[in-house]
């Protein structure tokens, strides 16, 4: 049993080998029975999943992927580059250097950045609306715990020209979808643009700024790398994405008729 866990889950974490079918089934069902508890846990304390709570929850989901990135910076030595090199930001660089807070690590990767922000999701959803009976209380922590990562990572950003490419393909999916398929209703087409946004990173990242650029970047899902080996390449991953997201959502709103249940659904999609 030791050696199956060495294999499947704590060996690809630290060889950065990523996913295969094994823990991407378990960490599928994890999630799932973590979904189902957390929504029943919602319920019991009279949380209301509405689309402003979906909007609350926004700060934590762009925390986690911003957390990611630092760490990743890290990992490949960009960030020790950057703080070697004489600018107003290398003191800063080199601070969080030297915390280790970002180190590569169990809580740092999947699957226990996953744990680490959702639990901070739920911790602070729970106090601001159960607790302190303040909804606005909810983003405020997360935006408060965002802001100082993400300018972290700004000021480490670089070819935003690839960046506008990533924006501009997931914003055409989602523009046609929110005015012709939800009829102007947001929260659906958000869950269209999430997906959307996460199809066009790999496929520019992978097909288009790698061939540019020569800094390599590999897909490290199982189904996404069986659809990046077709000749579209990662385009025919973006497209599934838009297919996939369009018709959750489309579903979702056409045969939920529990408007918690459904914005409940919606929020899993955008996350």
């Amino acid at each position: 049993m030791a050696d199956f866990f060495e294999q499947y889950f704590i060996g690809p974490i630290f060889d950065r080998t990523g996913y295969n079918p094994i823990n991407t089934i378990a960490y599928a069902l994890i999630a799932l029975l973590a979904a189902y508890a957390i929504y029943k846990l919602f319920q019991k304390l009279k949380i209301t999943i509405n689309p402003q709570f979906v909007s609350y929850t926004l700060p934590f989901i762009f925390l986690g992927s911003t957390l990611r990135t630092i760490t990743d910076s890290i990992d490949t030595g960009v960030m020790a580059s950057l703080a070697a090199t004489p600018g107003p930001f290398s003191p800063i660089y080199n601070a969080v250097l030297s915390s280790h807070l970002y180190d590569y690590g169990y809580l740092t990767t999947t699957p226990g950045i996953y744990v680490l922000v959702g639990m901070l999701t739920l911790l602070s959803a729970m106090l601001a609306y159960h607790f302190l009976k303040k909804p606005i209380a909810y983003p405020a922590i997360g935006l408060a715990i965002l802001l100082p990562n993400l300018l972290l990572l700004l000021t480490m950003s670089r070819y935003w020209q690839y960046a506008a490419i990533v924006l501009i393909l997931a914003a055409i999916p989602t523009a046609l979808a929110y005015l012709f398929l939800f009829k102007r209703e947001p929260l659906p087409a958000l869950a269209v643009f999430s997906h959307s946004l996460d199809g066009a990173a790999t496929f520019v990242v992978i097909d288009i700024f790698s061939a540019a650029t020569g800094k390599q970047y590999f897909e490290q899902h199982v189904l996404s790398n069986l659809l990046g080996s077709t000749p579209l390449g990662f385009f025919l991953f973006f497209l599934v994405k838009v297919a996939f997201s369009a018709s959750a959502a489309y579903l979702v709103t056409r045969d939920s008729a529990n408007s918690q249940e459904k914005n409940y659904i919606l929020l899993l999609l955008v996350i």
